[in-house]
């Protein structure tokens, strides 16, 4: 979902990051609350336009991460372990490690955000009316920071998962159905029907407009398009996560140890180690040393033309990034991890030797075993 991300603060624990893609909605926002306070009042200076717009746009992420803050906090108040709050392109989005474990907990925590932002919206709301005869400038940004978070408490109880209605709707049929992955994928199905309505209307307001409904309409039609592809992995994910439910990782790595040394070409490691049917990713050494690992799925990262000249330490995931793990881990904690760090395979580690590799490609096929989902 994210590109690259940087950590700014630590809020109750828990890793604030900001994606690169956000900075760009922090520019839209500032500029949009620039030209609004430039509108109503022209004889301020352009100082105070900034300060007001910088002011409008913190305010407004301030209420975004109280929203996925509380999010967070409930989570962990029901034992459910938060890995971080990101700020992207959309907004925010708080990452859980795992599924709510009740249809209760699940609904408390996708109210909780809803709920904290129409809390926000009745506390700038009091400020709106205290200053309106006092500062106009206070009072209309107030008054943009209650609609901005009445709209990101409706936008979020669209009952599409994964939205926060999404989860309610998924918490309430699970509860009637007694069957999560049955109401994850109603919900999910549900999710990407009003991901199209919104990238169906996007187009139509597009084509239909021009100046600022034209921008709306390619927004709404961005907005649907990230959706249907949330739900869409979201319900893959259930899926995955089902299927691995307990496993280790003794039961799924390979003890025959494939490796290939750091200066060996790419073309080399094309034409002696690949074979139709053999392993997908490989430990680099140099001599007895691990120095990282190289998956075939790394190797279609790169041009054709460039394998005579690269070689595989050159082109591998070095060790630092490679998740070390036991061999007696949970898998699906391990595929987290390799999530996280982008690993297509993870060296195992007992008594400080590799006894084994894990790759991904093997969790999926053992997913595609037991759920039949596409590769």
């Amino acid at each position: 979902m994210f590109g690259r991300t940087i950590q700014v603060a630590r809020i109750l624990g828990i890793p604030l990051l900001v994606d690169y893609s956000w900075i760009i909605l922090f520019l839209v926002v500032t500029a949009a609350a620039f030209s609004q306070f430039r509108l109503l009042y022209p004889r301020l200076s352009v100082a105070e336009y900034v300060a007001f717009g910088l002011a409008t746009s913190i305010l407004f992420f301030s209420s975004v991460v109280l929203h996925e803050l509380a999010h967070s906090v409930l989570a962990r108040r029901f034992g459910v372990p938060v890995k971080d709050i990101t700020l992207f392109l959309l907004g925010g989005v708080s990452r859980i490690a795992q599924e709510a474990a009740s249809p209760f907990s699940e609904l408390v925590i996708a109210l909780a955000g809803p709920f904290s932002s129409l809390v926000l919206a009745a506390f700038f709301s009091v400020v709106w009316m205290a200053f309106g005869p006092l500062h106009q400038g206070v009072a209309t940004a107030a008054l943009s920071l209650v609609l901005v978070n009445v709209a990101l408490a409706v936008f979020n109880l669209i009952p599409g998962f994964p939205l926060d209605g999404g989860r309610v709707l998924r918490a309430i049929l699970w509860w009637q159905l007694g069957d999560q992955r049955r109401a994850t994928r109603l919900a999910s199905l549900l999710g990407q029907g009003i991901a199209y309505l919104f990238m169906a209307g996007g187009l139509a307001l597009a084509a239909l407009s021009s100046g600022h409904f034209l921008i709306n309409g390619i927004w709404l039609v961005f907005v649907g398009w990230f959706l249907e592809r949330a739900a869409e992995r979201s319900y893959r994910q259930e899926l995955v996560r089902e299927a691995l439910q307990g496993y280790s990782v003794r039961n799924l790595m390979s003890t025959d140890l494939p490796t290939v040394p750091q200066d060996l070409t790419l073309r080399s490691l094309v034409d002696q180690h690949l074979t139709p049917g053999g392993p997908l990713a490989y430990l680099v050494v140099e001599g007895t040393q691990l120095r990282g690992t190289i998956s075939v799925r790394e190797l279609r990262r790169v041009a054709k033309s460039r394998w005579e000249q690269l070689t595989v330490g050159e082109t591998m995931t070095p060790l630092a990034q490679v998740p070390q793990i036991s061999p007696d881990a949970d898998v699906l904690a391990i595929l987290e991890r390799m999530d996280e760090a982008g690993a297509e395979a993870v060296p195992v580690v007992e008594d400080g030797r590799v006894v084994g590799i894990l790759g991904r490609d093997v969790l999926v096929s053992v997913a595609q075993r037991r759920n039949g989902l596409a590769a």
